[in-house]
């Protein structure tokens, strides 16, 4: 039988304080049931605010994350690998919802464009794994329905985060793309039991994610949670993500520019070809120069995550 983390087992923070909803061993299968970022408290499209800080007039927090599960075993040192089997959407109500804000997003200052359109909200349908997207004066267009885990954490070692923020040693809400099923995402052990804790499921998400929201939903995120020991890691400094096709480093230093996280990904992923895939560091760093390609998450202020990979074909 799977076990199940239930909606309302969520919080707004990770820390290393906090006790587990669940405890699992290692190589367990989890689901875990989340909320959208706004927990639920945006329904309408006559639900329209000026700024983050109305909405944070209706909502108990932002990014809510459903746990943590502590995994038997783990100890500092050692990495977490959360595969992602299946994402469910549309959990509540069979919606999910976007918004655009007047201070948040890509094109605020000095590229505002919010100013001249004023906000918006749209709360769409999914239905047949498509959104039902409408555009003014133009219809309906079906968005192909593409899920994946915004937020993701293990705990950190010392202090509380906030659940929307993101944090090169322990991930965060870093919204990648590749994260959806078929994804494995390594996260490193900084507290007993590592506490993995996840939320914000997009339906679908457009590279870049300019708006800084993507289309929010509820749902459920089936995971297989297995451990690897500090003696067999093969984890440097960036969170990782693996598929058949490829390995890749997340750059996700929070705060910095988008090329300053491109830059720490590539150096992770150099260091990576030449520490555990015997490749000389001169010929590791001209390879990516070639092959590597790099898949940008966020384009905001302080949101400016990206995933940095390459094809397992050259790694032979």
């Amino acid at each position: 039988m799977i076990t199940r983390v239930n909606r309302d087992q969520h919080q707004y923070f990770v820390s290393p304080d906090i006790d587990p909803v669940l405890e699992i061993d290692p190589g367990e299968e989890v689901v875990v049931e989340t909320v959208d970022c706004f927990s639920g408290a945006i329904t309408s499209n006559d639900q329209k605010f000026s700024s983050v800080a109305d909405v944070l007039e209706v909502v108990t927090g932002l990014n809510a994350v459903s746990g943590p599960i502590a995994v038997r075993g783990a100890e500092v040192g050692d990495v977490l690998s959360v595969e992602v089997i299946d994402i469910k959407v549309g959990m509540v109500n069979g919606k999910a919802v976007t918004a655009i804000f007047s201070d948040f997003g890509g094109l605020c200052n000095p590229y505002s464009i919010v100013d001249e359109l004023g906000p918006d909200t749209k709360v769409c349908d999914i239905r047949d794994n498509v959104i039902e997207f409408p555009l003014r004066g133009k219809g309906m267009v079906e968005l192909p329905v593409k899920p994946m885990i915004g937020t993701i954490w293990s705990a950190p070692a010392a202090e509380r985060r906030l659940a929307y923020v993101y944090d090169v040693h322990n991930c965060g809400n870093v919204d990648c793309h590749e994260l959806g099923a078929g994804r494995t995402i390594l996260l490193p052990v900084q507290v007993p039991g590592g506490m993995v804790s996840l939320g914000d499921v997009h339906a679908c998400m457009g590279h870049g994610e300019i708006t800084g929201i993507a289309m929010e939903t509820a749902g459920d995120v089936h995971i297989k949670i297995d451990l690897i020991k500090a003696r067999s890691s093969e984890y440097l400094v960036c969170p990782q993500i693996e598929c058949p096709r490829t390995i890749g480093s997340v750059g996700c230093h929070f705060g910095r520019a988008l090329g300053e996280n491109v830059r720490s990904a590539f150096r992770d992923m150099v260091n990576r070809l030449n520490q555990f895939h015997g490749f000389d560091k001169m010929d590791a760093y001209q390879l990516l120069g070639q092959v590597g390609e790099v898949v940008v998450h966020q384009t905001l202020d302080d949101w400016n995550a990206v995933l940095v990979k390459v094809n397992r074909k050259y790694l032979v």
